[in-house]
């Protein structure tokens, strides 16, 4: 190797331990936050209409996408009157799948066990189709500019074939990815450094979450690392989201967020590493080319 290669190789190497030690401190910092939201007033304010609602498996979150993509809070009729909201006249079911059990004699044990029998078909609704009571938001969207990472993500993600869309969505999400179609929408009514995280979410999904098939993980993991994703992608380009996605990891997860963040480090940590580098690579070409 020649001296001036060794040299290069250096950097290179302390870029590398450089970037570790900034998403480490970023996951680091996540924790934290997200511990500080938990013993915060709103959030208490949350974890109580969240006891509420339903926790949904892979496949009725799958159920619920494919027939509202844009549902971000779902629970069934008598559900949302009990937290004063009123599904409207006219409102089409969402329907999931919920398991019925029965008893039997366990031959060996001989105690009494419930056995899944069947299921049976459950009409709910997502929030964005009912009307009543203001739900307790510990979320608040972004405000100001994004200097330019939207545009840079956008090109990252249409480059690994997952084309981005710019359209209005209803209700309270912000954006999605849809598995089957392969493709990311992106609120296009939201502020830009709103939109840019976003986006940030939703790749992270399409790196780490579309194998239809995959049963491991509960909605709440999968949310967890693509916001940890979001925040460490976003703060990296100097974009502020600590205050939006502490409050989202901490619902999501609730009394388990920090475990889970560290359970899930390696994950969030590779998927955060792979887009920074894939657009500070591409703006390095883009400077080269205008030279």
């Amino acid at each position: 190797m020649t001296k001036r290669n060794s040299k290069k190789s250096r950097r290179n190497a302390k870029s590398v331990e450089a970037k570790k030690a900034e998403v480490q401190g970023l996951l680091d910092r996540l924790e934290e936050g997200v511990e500080s939201v938990r013993s915060s007033e709103g959030w208490a304010k949350w974890l109580r209409f969240q006891s509420s609602l339903y926790r949904y498996s892979w496949n009725n979150t799958m159920l619920i996408s494919l027939q509202c993509p844009e549902a971000s809070i779902v629970m069934g009729f008598r559900k949302w009157q009990d937290n004063g909201r009123q599904v409207r006249k006219g409102e089409k079911s969402i329907k999931i799948l919920a398991p019925c059990f029965r008893k039997r004699t366990n031959e060996k044990t001989g105690e009494e066990e419930s056995v899944l029998a069947f299921f049976r078909t459950v009409s709910v609704f997502d929030v964005s189709q009912t009307d009543g009571e203001e739900l307790p938001l510990p979320c608040q969207p972004l405000e100001g500019g994004d200097s330019g990472l939207y545009a840079a993500l956008k090109a990252h993600s249409e480059k690994r074939g997952v084309p981005v869309r710019s359209e209005v969505i209803p209700g309270m999400a912000h954006g999605y990815y849809d598995c089957i179609g392969k493709f990311i929408a992106v609120d296009s009514s939201d502020s830009e450094a709103q939109q840019a995280k976003t986006l940030a979410h939703e790749i992270a999904h399409s790196k780490l979450h579309s194998d239809l098939s995959r049963d491991e993980q509960t909605r709440g993991d999968r949310e967890l690392e693509a916001e940890s994703v979001a925040f460490i992608v976003c703060n990296h380009f100097g974009l502020e989201t600590g205050e939006y996605s502490f409050a989202y990891v901490a619902n999501w997860k609730g009394d388990g967020a920090v475990e889970g963040l560290k359970k899930s480090a390696g994950r969030i940590a590779k998927a955060a590493k792979e887009i920074i580098e894939a657009v500070e690579e591409a703006a390095d070409k883009a400077v080269s080319k205008a030279a």
